[in-house]
C-alpha cells in the first residue's frame, strides 16, 4: 500500500464504488475506508471493465447489486428500494 493517496494506482473498482454512490447505490459512511471495501466487493463480482462504455454499462450493475442483500453490512449500505 502506498505511503500516500497520491502515490495510490488509479483503480476502476474504486471510481465504480464512487459512481454507485453518487448514483444513489449506498451512502457515504464514516467507515474508514470504506471506498476500499466497496471496491473490494465490487472487483469480487465483476471483471475490469476494458473500456468507457463497458465502465458505464457496469455501473447500472453495480448499484444493483449494491441495493441487493449481497452487500448487507458494507458500509453505507442502504438495501432495497
Amino acid at each position: 500500500m502506498p505511503t500516500h493517496m497520491w502515490d495510490a494506482q488509479n483503480d476502476d473498482f474504486r471510481n465504480l464504488a464512487a459512481a454507485v454512490r453518487d448514483a444513489g447505490g449506498y451512502v457515504k459512511s464514516t467507515v474508514p475506508l470504506a471506498d476500499f471495501r466497496w471496491a473490494a466487493f465490487f472487483h469480487a463480482h465483476f471483471v475490469p471493465p476494458q473500456d468507457d462504455a463497458e465502465y458505464d454499462a457496469l455501473i447500472d450493475r453495480a448499484v444493483m447489486l449494491a441495493r441487493s442483500d449481497a452487500a448487507l453490512g458494507l458500509p453505507g449500505f442502504i438495501g432495497p428500494e
